[in-house]
């Protein structure tokens, strides 16, 4: 039995009204994901996120999806309001990558363990809880 939970957090699943995301600031994004953490999980558990730095097992998948919506890659900082849909901005693996990198730090400050997979997570989700976990 673990003696923390463990749980993969995929990106787009977790704000929960898209119509916020567009009249929100990063920052108060990534808030929105540490408090529905805390508020389904609670306190003590760590996240796994995929990367996107490298090609992975997922890479076809995720071109496809970023066919239907597409953003350019946006500089921002948590101060800075959002300016283009969900969708759009998830769709540039730069934009996600950069907003998993502000996430993660903010996760951290809250108390919250996060691990960055190089690509895929799947394997890093698998043995971050083996790794965890009471036998």
């Amino acid at each position: 039995m673990p003696s923390e939970q463990h749980k993969d957090l995929r990106s787009s699943s977790q704000v929960k009204d898209k119509n916020d995301y567009n009249r929100s600031t990063y920052g108060s994004v990534c808030q929105g994901y540490i408090a529905y953490v805390f508020k389904h999980y609670g306190a003590g558990i760590t996240t796994v996120f995929d990367g996107y730095s490298t090609i992975s097992t997922k890479a076809a998948e995720q071109m496809r999806r970023a066919k239907k919506a597409t953003s350019s890659d946006i500089l921002f900082d948590q101060h800075m309001h959002t300016t283009t849909t969900q969708a759009a901005f998830l769709a540039n693996s730069n934009n996600k990558k950069s907003l998993i990198d502000m996430l993660s730090s903010m996760m951290t400050q809250s108390g919250i363990a996060v691990k960055q997979a190089s690509a895929d997570g799947d394997a890093l989700i698998v043995s971050t809880a083996l790794s965890l976990a009471e036998w």
